[in-house]
């Protein structure tokens, strides 16, 4: 009995060794589950975000941000228009008072921004666009891109006046004393006969001779050109804004609005991509 109490309970006890590592194997097995299910759902998150993001929140945000970038980039490409902006005219889209301005022209993109400007008693070229590097280069006095201007005067200009022009005269800006950069100018023996007729045109006195320069300048002080002949002793009657660069206005009519790509801009105008 005692042999057989001992097998028989040696017996009794066996299963429950079984059920103890059954139990184990079944916890090991969940486990592994676990591990593998993290990994996998790991797998689908974005391997690294930028410093200071977290969160998958972020990572959409800063991807659709990116996409509007994109499709505004393609919405809003780079456009270059060039415009013989009449007499009287002001280089601005609105009106003031009596005096238009570029919208009663051409309806130009809502995009696009003159570049400089031209008094409205001055003709002749003028660039918009939205192409800040652009903007940039032009507007910014030490680039110094050469402007050239066909001016009217009254009076014939003198040796002496022709000089001082090209060393540099004294004017005021903004109420200060300025001395011009020196200058190109020399006289036209011929009327420039491509420029438009200005309307209206420019008033005649019969005992007083009138004369053309053509004037290049690398900077843009307000009215300068007309400061620096009336310096001279001889007032601008007609000023025209010929050439940026090499870029032309050639035999356009007052008005006329014109385009341009890129590459061709650039290389008129002397600016690097």
């Amino acid at each position: 009995m005692n042999r057989a109490s001992g097998e028989l309970g040696v017996a009794k006890n066996e299963p429950k060794t079984d059920q103890r590592e059954l139990g184990a194997t079944k916890s090991r097995n969940r486990a592994c589950e676990l591990s593998a299910a993290k990994s996998k759902a790991s797998a689908h998150k974005p391997t690294r975000l930028p410093a200071g993001f977290s969160g998958q929140r972020t990572y959409i945000n800063l991807k659709n941000k990116r996409l509007r970038k994109l499709k505004h980039i393609l919405m809003h490409k780079h456009q270059y228009y060039a415009l013989y902006k009449p007499y009287g005219i002001l280089s601005q889209f609105s009106d003031e008072g009596a005096r238009q301005g570029l919208k009663n022209l051409y309806d130009f993109p809502k995009e696009v921004y003159p570049v400089g400007r031209l008094d409205a008693d001055s003709e002749g070229l003028l660039l918009l666009t939205n192409d800040n590097q652009l903007k940039h280069r032009l507007l910014t006095p030490k680039f110094k891109h050469q402007k050239t201007y066909i001016v009217q005067v009254e009076g014939a200009v003198t040796p002496t006046a022709l000089e001082r022009l090209r060393t540099g005269v004294e004017i005021k800006v903004k109420k200060q004393s300025y001395t011009t950069l020196p200058a190109v100018v020399a006289i036209l023996n011929e009327d420039p006969s491509f420029l438009p007729a200005r309307i209206p045109p420019i008033r005649f006195r019969a005992n007083i001779p009138t004369g053309w320069l053509q004037i290049t300048i690398t900077e843009g002080k307000n009215r300068q050109i007309r400061k620096m002949t009336a310096k001279v002793g001889f007032p601008t009657l007609r000023l025209v804004r010929t050439h940026i660069g090499n870029l032309f206005v050639g035999e356009r009519k007052s008005g006329e609005v014109w385009t341009y790509d890129q590459a061709t801009i650039y290389q008129m105008i002397g600016v690097k991509k």
